[in-house]
């Protein structure tokens, strides 16, 4: 890099982020105000979003979708975890809204 200031840019750029800590958001290091563990976007998102652990009947359904579909297996998980809860899935994924079955509810985000 040339210019003033180059090399200090990417010197700053290839630093990792600071660990956590006070002031420094536990999931994506940027600025927390203290004594806050999290900036307030993750605490927002954390909040909304719910962690659901795939149980053996749920693994059986991706795998079923992968054997049948030409999805990959992740995009597999993805359609059985809205089938299971009724719920359409949104998304901008060739293969799930071209390759996919037209039974499942899916919304185009493209």
């Amino acid at each position: 890099m040339s210019g003033p200031g180059g090399s200090a840019r990417l010197l700053s750029s290839s630093l990792p982020p600071p660990p956590a800590g006070a002031g420094v958001c536990e999931i994506c290091h940027g600025p927390a105000g203290h004594p806050y563990p999290r900036c307030w976007s993750c605490e927002v998102v954390r909040r909304r979003l719910r962690l659901d652990v795939p149980d053996q009947q749920r693994i059986l359904e991706a795998a079923a979708i992968k054997a049948r579909h030409p999805v990959a297996y992740a995009d597999a998980f993805a359609v059985a975890t809205s089938i299971a809860y009724d719920a359409a899935l949104m998304t901008g994924d060739p293969e799930i809204l071209e390759r996919g079955d037209p039974a499942w509810r899916v919304v185009d985000l493209r």
